[in-house]
């Protein structure tokens, strides 16, 4: 029997209060907890601002603020504020046990400007008990501007004066508030053609204005926190695509900046073939250029092997995946900062990681396997939580606000798989693991796919009015094979001719939600807080075991 989505949140395993989640973090971690993480916070029993002093009220802070953007959903009954609080209990004990982290931004910046008012404060750190609807309707409607909580985010750069500067300053407008900022400078004139307007000047190309936003990367800190984190991004067919490849080979050169040119198939028949490859003006759409393929591919593999920077990013496939389809405005141009977000021009990555490691179980004989049934649910709730975080988020941009809230995109990733590789038994790229990995994938994103279609038809969160019901594809698919809706089993036996045949089958339609899209294109995206217990993302151990202190 398939689980409904509300029964996945009552079902969630805890420690006991006296194995809680503090006990379990190394001093190291507690350390870095205090230096990034902890709020300053009003405390009502000593009347004085004092920081945060354990994981458990950092995890308090986080779960509530995240489960009172619920409240835009809801009409106040009994009913609704026992589901409130079985949502934050299942969002503080997610991160408590560390089966699930969202993003940096968001575990710092959930409650900014909330935590030092004596009032609110109170409401933040109470006991659940304590808490009404009202309470937690407070909470949402009390946001403050810097309670932005999304990692990174795309905007273009127009080929125009009043363009190119508006983006420096919405770059500048989203670091200040703690995100990173990509965008792609292809549309940009190329350098010595003729200004436009006429007034007789040259355009200094895409490079230049390139170091215009690496200036500002440097006078303005992510969020206060952090240094700015910029990627640029340029089309193959640019006519100053050899000056960007070759943009940051001095030491020292745009160091905010993360590059990548964006390689298209046809760069990629030419240079497989031997054959030509032509760089078009953007100022008059005219061949400028003509060059081999291979020339072009080999530059940027000896420069990317040589100095790390150029990376590649494949734009063709990226926006024959993607799966907005409602027009020229949702194409994909550009990533985040790390290259693991595609994302249409003015719209965010939304970003949070499952612990792999804490779905591995010990039998009573001491033999180990992992629980694909916890790991699924998790999916569910996890899925579910990034969907709140973009209610409980205030946008460093109106335009951005309106555009990610009409697609609602999430990033749901993992860490911890080398930790769990060594709790297996299993050798880092054996055949073991490679099939654990594979079916790790398949449960990951079936399940993902199918908590999206739950909140757009069990939930009732509908992502955009476009969107058709999911459900009914679903319904489909599942008749096809013979089972009921969102069968348990298929997460246990999904391979991947049968998870890609699910995919054509959501893909046919153009209108799905992007939260499945991006489900599966951050698939790993690994965010944490850094604790050396849990190594994260894909990378494998160097030691089983090692010792490591924090320079102070």
């Amino acid at each position: 029997m398939s689980l409904s989505y509300r029964e996945r949140f009552h079902s969630v395993p805890s420690l006991s209060p006296s194995s809680g989640g503090e006990s379990r973090l190394s001093e190291n971690a507690l350390w870095l907890l205090d230096q990034r993480y902890f709020a300053r916070r009003y405390d009502p029993a000593l009347q004085v601002v004092r920081k945060e002093k354990t994981f458990e009220e950092f995890a308090r802070r986080v779960a509530r603020v995240i489960a009172a953007a619920e409240t835009l959903y809801l009409s106040g009954t009994e009913e609704d504020v026992e589901w409130l609080k079985t949502l934050e209990f299942n969002v503080f004990e997610d991160i408590l046990n560390r089966r699930f982290l969202f993003n940096s931004p968001c575990l710092f910046g959930a409650g900014a400007g909330l935590t030092v008012d004596p009032t609110l404060a109170e409401k933040l750190y109470c006991e659940p008990a304590q808490m009404t609807f009202e309470d937690y309707d407070l909470l949402r409607r009390s946001k403050t501007k810097s309670q932005q909580l999304f990692a990174c985010f795309v905007i273009d750069v127009p080929d125009s004066i009043d363009g190119i500067f508006d983006s420096v300053k919405d770059a500048a407008v989203i670091s200040k508030y703690g995100g990173g900022v990509g965008g792609n400078f292809g549309h940009l004139r190329e350098r010595s053609s003729a200004i436009n307007g006429g007034i007789g000047g040259q355009a200094s190309g895409p490079v230049s204005f390139m170091e215009t936003w690496n200036t500002m990367g440097a006078v303005v800190v992510q969020g206060g926190r952090r240094r700015a984190a910029l990627m640029g991004m340029l089309f193959d067919d640019h006519p100053d695509i050899f000056d960007f490849i070759d943009a940051k080979v001095d030491d020292g050169k745009l160091p905010y900046f993360n590059i990548s040119v964006c390689v298209s198939d046809a760069l990629m028949a030419a240079a497989e073939r031997g054959g030509d490859f032509s760089l078009r003006s953007r100022s008059t759409g005219k061949i400028t250029r003509t060059v081999k393929g291979e020339d072009l591919w080999n530059k940027l593999c000896e420069n990317a092997w040589k100095r790390g920077d150029p990376g590649i990013f494949f734009i063709d496939r990226a926006n024959a995946d993607n799966l907005l389809k409602m027009g020229e405005t949702w194409k994909i141009e550009s990533t985040n900062p790390c290259g693991e977000q595609p994302l249409p021009n003015y719209t965010s990555c939304n970003l949070g990681s499952v612990n792999v490691e804490a779905f591995v179980t010990t039998s009573p004989d001491g033999r180990r396997g992992f629980n694909f049934a916890a790991f699924v649910d998790q999916i569910f709730r996890s899925m579910y939580y990034l969907d709140l975080v973009i209610d409980a988020c205030s946008y460093p941009l109106k335009k951005i606000e309106e555009r990610t809230k009409k697609i609602r995109p999430v990033g749901l990733g993992v860490m911890g798989l080398a930790d769990a590789a060594i709790l297996l038994g299993m050798r880092y790229g054996s055949g073991q693991f490679t099939d654990f990995c594979e079916l790790l994938g398949s449960s990951m994103a079936s399940a993902a796919l199918c908590a999206t279609a739950g909140m757009v038809s069990e939930m009732g969160k509908a992502p955009f009015d476009e969107a058709p019901l999911v459900q009914e594809l679903f319904s489909a698919f599942a008749r096809e094979q013979g089972e009921e809706l969102f069968p348990e089993s298929w997460y246990g036996k999904l391979d991947r001719p049968g998870f890609m045949a699910l995919l054509e089958k959501m893909r046919s339609s153009s209108t799905i939600p992007y939260t499945l899209a991006n489900a599966l294109e951050a698939f790993f995206t690994a965010q944490g807080l850094g604790d050396e217990q849990s190594r994260l993302a894909l990378a494998g151990s160097v030691l089983l075991a090692f010792t490591r202190g924090q320079f102070r």
